[in-house]
């Protein structure tokens, strides 16, 4: 019974500070400071690239410095969404889960598959959870 409680009441706090949004070239992107860091999520339009696919962005320039290969996150959005609004929709997220003990984490998750795609969800979850989301019971 004890088991069954602590897994409802877990709970998804992000710690960083406040996420901003912002476009850099072609690309919007939501970025923070953690753990000395800047990690940045790019949000491609469909024209971009293939849609639904989310990697971990590892370019030539950042091959000497591995603390930074894994900062930053780049997502395609469907066709039909706008890169900027799933920019702003994934800033609030974050901000949602930023307030007071955050939020329970399968609504959480539920809330982040509402934004994108499953694949993308999946990666930027795991994404989140090393650039300063913590799961828990706060």
């Amino acid at each position: 019974m004890l088991a069954k409680n602590s897994a409802r009441e877990a709970r998804a706090l992000f710690l960083g500070p406040r996420p901003w949004v912002g476009k850099k070239r072609t690309l919007h992107f939501l970025a923070w400071r953690w753990n000395f860091s800047e990690w940045v999520i790019n949000i491609a339009d469909p024209e971009q690239g293939p849609p639904n696919r989310a990697h971990i962005k590892k370019g030539s320039a950042r091959k000497n410095d591995p603390g930074d290969r894994d900062t930053e996150l780049v997502i395609h959005v469907n066709k039909g969404e706008q890169a900027e609004e799933t920019a702003r929709k994934l800033e609030a997220f974050m901000r949602t889960l930023r307030q007071g003990r955050g939020e329970e984490v399968v609504k959480a998750y539920i809330e982040l598959q509402a934004i994108l795609s499953s694949e993308a969800a999946q990666r930027t979850w795991q994404f989140l959870r090393q650039g300063g989301l913590a799961v828990g019971n706060f």
